[in-house]
């Protein structure tokens, strides 16, 4: 069953990525780009210069395409990242592949110019992995240190005080400004992140978080956890423990007399 949890979240998780390069990168833009990494692993430097821009093609020479094909093996590619960047009103975009067969992995970049109205090869880098790259940032609980899992215990309770404060909230009678006490329960203060990969922390002392706690990744970068301090909820939830907000008994009935 875990497998089974941890397969679909990856499937979504992949959904997910390839929706966002849709829209950052056209299918003719992606289409290229993958012909271009398929043309360093096939030592195939024709191709790479019939693409390029003018000013890369004195570049592409027969040393520089044996320094760049070295660290690629005969696998697949397969996008992992788009960076977009405007300057000087022309669109660069970076595709970032991971390539790996036989244990061998390495990461290839590929720099395209679409201000001429069709991809162009403006820049083209190559790096040996020592793993799967994908892989490298997941999420995984193994060699993990105190700090982590204090960390999950931590956001599991910020998340967990601001859902019950929510709840007697919505279920105290009486409690005045309840409009306003409700939705402040979910909003918690100070933001501590920790990077999931290196177990560096940072904090934001002038942040909001809603519902208390937050996991974010993107695309080859390690997860960010989060979670920040649910004041408001924290208060109200003593001043209830305190008798302040105690549910009044109902008033009982008076007993009418009856007919004799």
């Amino acid at each position: 069953m875990r497998a089974w949890l941890i397969g679909l979240a990856v499937l979504l998780s992949a959904c997910s990525n390839q929706s966002m390069f849709d829209k950052l990168a056209t299918p003719e833009e992606q289409a290229f780009s993958t012909q271009m990494v398929r043309a360093v692993r096939a030592d195939d430097l024709a191709t790479l210069k019939a693409a390029a821009a003018p000013e890369l093609r004195p570049q592409l020479t027969p040393a520089s395409m044996a320094q760049m094909r070295a660290p690629v093996p005969n696998g697949e590619p397969s996008l992992q990242n788009v960076n977009v960047q405007w300057m000087n009103g022309v669109t660069a975009k970076a595709l970032d592949y991971e390539i790996g067969a036989d244990g061998r992995w390495a990461m290839v970049r590929v720099v395209l110019s679409t201000g001429a109205g069709k991809p162009q090869l403006i820049g083209l880098h190559t790096a040996p992995a020592t793993s799967q790259p994908s892989q490298f940032n997941a999420f995984t609980l193994k060699d993990k240190g105190a700090i982590h899992f204090a960390w999950l215990a931590a956001m599991v309770a910020c998340v967990a005080t601001s859902l019950t404060a929510f709840v007697l909230i919505l279920r105290t009678r009486g409690l005045r400004r309840k409009w306003l006490w409700a939705p402040a329960s979910l909003i918690s203060f100070v933001t501590f992140s920790l990077n999931w990969t290196t177990g560096a922390f940072g904090v934001m002392p002038i942040s909001l978080l809603l519902f208390g706690a937050a996991a974010l990744q993107r695309p080859l970068e390690p997860w960010i956890f989060s979670f920040a301090v649910p004041v408001v909820a924290i208060v109200f939830l003593i001043r209830r423990a305190m008798g302040v907000y105690a549910v009044p008994p109902a008033a009982a009935e008076p007993e009418t007399a009856g007919a004799t």
